[in-house]
């Protein structure tokens, strides 16, 4: 009778340990997901380089080193440049609506938005000020999280692909294969689909900015490369405004100008790219990336902008494997 009992109960001790683990795993990574996820990320988008360099170093120790400071590189170089300017320009920009007739210009359109020019300018400040304040008292998790980053990659780098065929090797042979699939296809159309056209749509921006004299070009350059990634946006929210605001204070060639170079080239150029760039790969519904996009930056911070649609496209795939089976 005791030894009946002992037996049922077992049967659920090891589940239940099992969970218990599981639960204080998840709560011992949790802090440090978000440099887990940035770790998975740019390892995979620096791995084609690191395969290069494999030809020429044999020693992968070194290769792996050599990934890492260019990973440090590629995140402090524009970190430090980017916050620079915009907080260079952010503050160009107060100044810029301070002084200017910007409220009289508009005025003149029975649009009167000098109360909500004033709200804006106060909420933007008091916006900066706490995301300096913040940024500083993060400093030393950044530098932690940045050590945890480099220190994952350098493992990832020199486990490649056996680093996902571990994980996999758990799954059914089926889903292994629509897993690998679907993940390499949704991650080259979403890195290089995606991410790689707002870069170029937002220097083509850029470029037509300087050119049309918008002032604090590289702050809605910014702005162009954000936007350029959400479906149905796109850079348009930066030049048409603009174009609109060099139109009406008096300078209708470059308002014209930057209308139609914004219209031909800056929200066009992508129809062009993206099909060289992703080539054959899956495309993603624009719903699909749009809710991915925005449920990922909700979810995730900036790495949801790769994760978010990934999440959702390996979801659709699981989906129709398990509808597939049952009708089977």
């Amino acid at each position: 009778m005791d030894e009946s009992i002992f037996k049922n109960h077992h049967k659920y001790l090891v589940p239940f340990i099992f969970l218990i683990i599981l639960v204080l795993t998840y709560l011992l990574l949790k802090p440090y997901f978000m440099p887990i996820l940035w770790a998975l990320f740019l390892t995979y988008f620096f791995y084609p380089i690191y395969k290069k360099l494999r030809k020429y170093i044999k020693n992968e120790v070194v290769v792996s080193a050599i990934m890492c400071l260019l990973i440090t590189l590629f995140i402090l170089i524009p970190v430090y440049f980017i916050v620079s300017i915009i907080l260079k320009e952010s503050f160009n920009v107060y100044s810029f609506i301070r002084t200017s007739d910007l409220v009289n210009i508009l005025a003149q359109y029975n649009l009167n938005v000098a109360p909500y020019i004033d709200q804006g300018i106060q909420a933007i400040t008091t916006f900066t000020i706490d995301s300096i304040t913040n940024f500083i008292v993060s400093i030393p998790k950044r530098v932690l999280d940045l050590f945890i980053i480099l220190f994952i990659s350098f493992y990832l780098f020199r486990l490649g692909p056996d680093f996902a065929d571990r994980v996999l090797k758990y799954f059914p042979k089926k889903i292994q294969n629509v897993l690998k699939k679907d993940f390499v296809q949704v991650s080259d159309a979403t890195v290089y689909g995606h991410i790689l056209t707002a870069i170029i749509q937002a220097v083509i921006g850029i470029v037509g900015l300087i050119i049309f004299k918008v002032p604090n070009p590289f702050l809605w350059g910014f702005a162009m490369f954000l936007l350029a990634m959400i479906p149905f946006l796109g850079p348009a929210l930066i030049w048409f405004p603009a174009s609109v605001y060099l139109y009406v204070s008096g300078k209708e060639p470059y308002g014209i100008g930057l209308f139609f170079y914004g219209l031909l080239l800056v929200s066009t150029i992508d129809n062009f790219i993206k099909p060289k760039l992703i080539g054959k790969k899956l495309s993603l519904h624009p719903a699909i990336i749009l809710l991915g996009i925005i449920g990922g930056l909700s979810l995730f911070g900036l790495i949801g902008l790769f994760v978010g649609p990934l999440i959702l496209a390996l979801f659709i795939s699981l989906t129709k494997i398990y509808f597939n089976k049952n009708e089977a």
